[in-house]
């Protein structure tokens, strides 16, 4: 900061003293950056500077506050109604105290920006205040947090409590105030309050509210004491450091109160000495530096020593402080320190100790001319730079300069400069070759002018690379070729001119040159390696790359293996191992940006034997270690803007590295450099939404929630590295989280725009490096909202209606799949499952052939008369009822399913052995022959049950359905209310009558059957009365075929209609012919299957017959079952009357077994009583059946019946019968069937059957 105006020195004396010191600071050079108005600053007059915590830097100058991040200003002045308003622009301090308050102190007011980003303004002169001045010089935080304000009138403490100040001044001894200006405020071990005025220094009295002034009884410590001090740098309890007004630099001890000074006599100044007397600020940078700011510009001291380096401003110097009168000091949070001048904020990268920098300067030139060519380091300490004007000779110890070691105008635009072993330097220039003894300082010119005497070519020399041996190798542009030249004889031999060779024809030139370990020499051209041999001068190319590609090589390096480093341009840096022999292998490996180098192309490589090797690019210069390929950057020691290093102007000497540029020659000390680790903060420093700010300059926290409306989702970020070692140099990513996938990397690019994002949550979130390009571990970011758009809340409700009605779609179309599925899988009323899910259960059963299990198929007995008699309400519910007691009867993992009907099906699994499934089926037997209550119905019940086990009885889904079938069928035929298990017979028994049905459907049309007649005799006389037409079947392979086996089957598939239709035209047929033969005494009988007599068309179809036969109705006689009138009692009635109209006869077959009735005989025109055979067969034998036949045959000749008994075989039933009163018969004992003829013959004959 600036205290009072200073009385400078005279300005020879200023610079005497400035010159004297200048002469003698080579040794360390401070290359140093300046920002001022041109780079965003309110004012170049820099008052004060502090760095936040936060890593921003705040500038203090005579127009207002800075806040910088490296790229942007964010400016604090009197603008009275803006939120950045202070109360004046002449900042003096600017402190940041722990609780995160910005105080920035004026020249009329203090200011607070408080954490939330308000900015308050202190009315200082008010009495409730207590401040007395308006002037605010120096803020300060003590131990306990408290803050303390110095002016132009005294110190006062701040309560944040009551938002007031306690006033402390300082009093004479007659208790007279005195205004006094605070400069510096420092504690001690004591947590003593010092307080250094222009009065001198002071202490806090807490007790009086005063100030002390400290005094001392030595008259020389008094007379400092009492002095103005403007600095003030605590080190221990026992040192303190105090910056004066003219009287220099001061060394306090508050325990002892000892002094020591250290001023400059400015009447004889030496290098011992401090440059000034008048220190305004003082700063520590480590244990052993500080520096200070005085009026002839800056000061580095050694501690250990007290020896002192000046900064001080150079004119025409760029690189130098901005202005000698330096105000205070800040070492930043990387370690550079700034330096507050009335020209600028000037500023040290701590990363570029160790880089000095030679160029020209109009009054104290270091070099000839910024442009350099070539280096070249010889064996002694000296170093040739070669410029684009003049060669130059520096001293790599001492940096002694001679600007034109040789004044000769024969050089003309020299090239490159090589020193030999003889201390001659050999010259390459425009104008030919020079020889130059370092000795004897003496220059040998030979000229390659036109016509010149040595044969030279008239183009430019390039390089001119001496061997030792006297003789000198030449390169340079075009038609120079390679020339090997010695001075006393003139050119030797010239290589590379021809246009058949790839040199010559590419028109290539040679950057370097160099013999290597094997005697070879390696020239670095525009295309790559050109290989010569200096004895045979044989010349190989060594491409590089492919072969087609010109790849550029400038610089050659040979490490302590003897492999060869090659700078490409394009490559990155090649590694070349080769054997000692011209002919031996090459191997080449190339290093480039994948191992860490910042380009592929190179200017330059070097090394000093010490296992690492220093390459050069652009702008950028890094080394390499040779045996582990680790690559370290060092882009901020030489950060200068504009500058480029030139190619294959590199080189070393001891641990200096030399690099050329366009900008001047570096001189780089290796073991004092060091990479930038430094990890800055990084910060979103603006956050631009729809022209609204959302972050704060304070506290760099976003402003409230932060919700944006759709139409306004235009954002715009902002974000910077808190590292200023060089800011452009720093780089940068980013990325949206919900909407970038990847990091975006930047560059340098410090901004980021995003456009029409979606409604939704987003964080966006940076990362900085620092100026060697490490990224900071440090990141970011800031959350934000897009609401949703209004019109999508209407598509929201839109959707959520749709969703709503798929869903209920869904759930309908469930609803409906799962009812689907139900129907399709379960029985509805029983719930069970049903035919398709006990077929494919039954599948996956017999997919595991190792798990035994066994099909079980169960049919009601009679329920088709419970809803006949009882309706079908009543059998649905015995169906249920049956379901139930199934289910509790069976194991969890068994199926039982309904498959239609009263038809249950059960899968056994692992039914055990077979006596363990009788018992299963035993079980299931009994659970249904058990009484039913239904309603008002008790009802009893029973089963046939089939069953086959699998895989005794089948190994498939359907031959087991199959025998399970037949099991049951035959449990049925058995007489029902039993289990049958599958067996052989049982299947035989299926296969002839499956065989029987199949055959049947063609034996009609085949003619296969034939009615056979059976005579009805006279058992009195043997007399032939009538015949019974009995149905026979022939096949063709079977033979004759059974009607027990056929009949049912022709029942069962309706096939009976047809045939007795045909079997009644047959003897129709037949008996008109006997009857117009007159042997037809009686008539023919035909029995009539219950399913025939239930047609409705029965008449009308027998009434067709008769009349088509025409035979007499009269002599036709139709014999039907008794169960025909059981089953259809009502329609029997009504079909058997029209029968009876036609005057065809009605016979009753098979009377007195199964369901006879008396009351049958009065309800039906009945004409004839067949009596069965089964009463025959006990006639003899059985007392009650002769009693009962006895009543039979009784009552049919009391309602005048014919009576005929049947299956007549023993002459004694003959007898019996003829006894009881039944004269009619027919048997075997009589006649069996026989064909037409044979009855035909039997008729004529008159046979008499007895």
């Amino acid at each position: 900061m600036f205290l009072r105006a200073s009385n400078l020195h005279s300005f020879i004396i200023a610079i005497c003293v400035n010159f004297g010191i200048f002469s003698l600071a080579y040794a360390e050079q401070f290359q140093l950056e300046t920002l001022n108005v041109s780079d965003g600053l309110l004012s170049s007059s820099i008052t004060t500077i502090h760095q936040q915590r936060s890593g921003y830097m705040w500038f203090g100058t005579d127009s207002g506050a800075s806040r910088y991040d490296g790229i942007n200003f964010t400016h604090f002045q009197f603008s009275p109604n803006e939120k950045n308003h202070i109360s004046n622009n002449y900042v003096t301090d600017i402190y940041e105290d722990k609780a995160g308050n910005i105080w920035i102190g004026t020249e009329d007011g203090l200011n607070q920006l408080t954490p939330a980003n308000e900015m308050v303004l202190h009315n200082m002169q008010t009495s409730q205040n207590n401040l007395g001045s308006s002037w605010v010089t120096r803020i300060y935080e003590d131990k306990h947090d408290n803050i303390w304000i110095g002016t132009g009138a005294g110190i006062s403490l701040y309560n944040s409590q009551t938002n007031t100040f306690t006033g402390f001044s300082l009093f004479d001894e007659d208790g007279q105030q005195y205004d006094t200006s605070i400069y510096s405020i420092f504690s001690d071990y004591k947590d003593t309050l010092w307080v250094a005025t222009d009065y001198g220094l002071t202490t806090v009295n807490m007790d009086t509210q005063r100030l002390d002034i400290v005094t001392s009884l030595d008259p020389d410590t008094n007379k400092i004491m009492t002095g103005s001090i403007n600095a003030v740098e605590v080190i221990s309890d026992e040192q303190v450091w105090l910056g004066t007004y003219q009287q220099g630099l001061i060394d306090f001890n508050p325990k002892t109160m000892e002094v020591v000074a250290y001023v400059i006599d400015e009447n004889n100044p030496s290098i011992d000495q401090i440059i000034s007397n008048t220190i305004y600020d003082l700063t520590l940078e480590n244990d052993n530096t500080l520096w200070l700011a005085h009026d002839k510009g800056a000061t580095k001291v050694t501690l250990d020593t007290m020896s002192y380096t000046h900064l001080q401003h150079q004119a025409y110097n760029p690189s130098s402080i901005a202005d000698n009168i330096v105000g205070e000091l800040q070492i930043d949070q990387s370690g550079g320190i700034w330096f507050a001048t009335t020209m600028g904020a000037s500023y040290y990268s701590p990363f570029k100790h160790g880089t000095r920098i030679f160029r020209p300067h109009p009054f104290s030139p270091e070099l000839s001319s910024p442009f350099t060519y070539w280096i070249n380091t010889d064996k002694s300490k000296d170093v040739w730079v070669t410029t684009s004007e003049k060669i130059n000779l520096i001293s790599d110890k001492t940096e002694a300069i001679k600007l034109n070691p040789i004044e000769d105008a024969s050089i003309s635009s020299p090239y490159s400069a090589i020193k030999d072993d003889e201390e001659n330097l050999w010259i390459a220039s425009a104008n030919g070759l020079s020889v130059f003894n370092t000795l004897n300082e003496t220059l040998t010119h030979y000229s390659n002018a036109l016509d010149n005497p040595h044969d030279f070519p008239n183009s430019p020399f390039y390089l001119a690379l001496p061997d030792n041996n006297g003789d000198v190798w030449i390169t340079g542009y075009l038609d120079v070729g390679l020339i090997l030249f010695n001075p006393q004889e003139g050119i030797k031999q010239q290589l590379l001119t021809e246009h058949d060779f790839s040199y010559a024809a590419g028109g290539n030139f040679t950057f370097d040159k160099q013999f290597i370990h094997n005697g070879e020499l390696w020239l670095a051209t525009t295309n790559a390696i050109y290989r010569v041999n200096p004895e045979t001068f044989e010349v190989k190319h060594l491409s590089l790359g492919s072969e087609t590609e010109n790849i550029r090589t400038v610089k050659l390096y040979q490490d302590e293996n003897n492999h060869i480093w090659v700078a490409t341009q394009g490559l990155g840096l090649a590694r070349i191992e080769m054997g000692e022999m011209w002919q031996d292998p090459v191997e080449i490996k190339y290093f480039n940006k994948e191992q860490g180098f910042t380009s592929n192309t190179l200017r330059g490589v070097t090394g000093n034997r010490d296992g690492f090797v220093w390459v050069t690019s652009q702008s950028k210069f890094a080394k390499m270690n040779i045996d582990t390929f680790e690559v370290t950057q060092y882009p901020s020691a030489t950060n200068e803007k504009g500058s480029s290093f030139t190619d294959s102007a590199i080189a070393m000497k001891n641990d200096n590295l030399y690099l050329g540029s366009n900008n001047g020659l570096y001189k780089i000390n290796t073991k004092a450099i060091k990479s930038n680790r430094f990890k800055p903060k990084v910060h979103i420093t603006s956050a631009l939404i729809a022209n609204e700010q959302f972050l704060g300059p304070n506290s760099n926290q976003k402003i409230g929630d932060v919700q944006l409306d759709y139409e306004q989702n235009i954002v715009q970020f902002s974000f910077a590295s808190m590292d200023f070692t060089a800011p452009y140099r720093n780089q940068y990513r980013y990325r949206l989280l919900g909407f970038d996938d990847e990091w975006i990397y930047a560059g340098s690019h410090t901004s980021a725009t995003y456009t029409n994002l979606n409604a939704g949550h987003y964080s966006f979130v940076a990362q900085g490096s620092n100026s060697d390009g490490r990224w900071s571990p440090n990141v970011a970011s800031f959350d934000f909202k897009v609401k949703q758009a209004w019109w999508s809340y209407a598509i929201i409700i839109l959707i959520i209606i749709c969703a709503f009605l798929a869903i209920l779609y869904l759930y309908t179309r469930y609803q409906k799949i799962t009812e689907l599925s139900n129907r399709a899988n379960f029985d509805s009323l029983t719930g069970l499952s049903n035919r398709f899910r006990f077929n494919a259960k039954l599948e996956l059963t017999v997919n595991d052939i190792q798990k035994p299990a066994a099909v079980v198929f169960i049919d009601l007995d009679y329920f088709k008369e419970v809803n006949d008699t009882m309706g079908h309400d009543i059998g649905d519910e015995l169906i249920i009822e049956v379901s139930k007691r199934l289910s509790n009867t069976l194991k969890e993992e068994d199926l039982l399913a309904r498959l239609g009907g009263d038809e249950f099906a059960i899968i056994i699994q692992h039914p055990g052995t077979q006596a363990k499934l009788i018992n299963i089926i035993e079980q299931i037997r009994s659970s249904i022959n058990t009484g039913y209550q239904i309603k008002e119905h008790w009802i009893t019940s029973s089963a046939s049950i089939g069953v086959a086990c699998f895989p005794e009885d089948g190994v498939d889904c359907k031959t087991l359905l199959k025998h399970a079938d037949t099991a049951m069928y035959a449990a049925k035929h058995a007489g029902r209310n039993g289990a049958y298990f599958f067996n052989e017979s049982l299947s035989q028994a299926l296969l002839e009558k499956t065989t029987i049905k199949q055959q049947l459907k063609n034996a009609l049309i085949n003619k296969q059957f034939q009615v056979h007649y059976q005579p009805k005799v006279n058992m009195v006389n043997g007399e032939v009365c009538s015949f019974e037409a009995l149905l026979r079947w022939y096949h063709p392979t079977e033979g004759l075929i059974s009607p027990v086996k056929f009949i049912p089957e022709a029942e069962s598939n309706g096939q009976i209609i047809e045939i007795g239709y045909w079997v009644l035209l047959q003897a129709c047929t037949d008996g008109q012919k006997w009857h117009q033969q007159g042997l037809l005494k009686d008539n023919i009988s035909v029995n009539i299957s219950p399913i025939q007599l239930s047609q409705p068309d029965i008449c009308e179809h027998i009434a067709e017959i008769l009349a088509q036969t025409g035979f007499p109705a009269e002599k036709l006689e139709l014999e039907i079952t008794e169960s025909l009138l059981i089953e259809n009692f009502d329609t029997a009635e009504v079909v058997l009357k029209q029968l009876k109209k036609l005057n065809v006869r009605i016979a009753l077959d098979d009377f007195g077994t199964g369901f006879s009735s008396l009351n049958y005989l009065t309800h039906f025109p009945i004409d004839t009583l067949k009596i069965d055979q089964g009463f025959l067969k006990n006639l003899l034998d059985n007392q009650a059946t002769e009693i009962v036949l006895k009543n039979i045959i009784q009552l049919g000749i009391e309602l005048n019946m014919d009576i005929v008994a049947e299956g007549i075989e023993a002459d004694l039933q003959r007898a019996k019968l003829i006894e009881l009163g039944c004269l009619t018969g027919q048997g075997y004992l009589f006649s069996p069937a026989v064909t037409e003829p044979t009855a035909s013959e039997i008729l004529v004959n008159r046979r008499s059957l007895n």
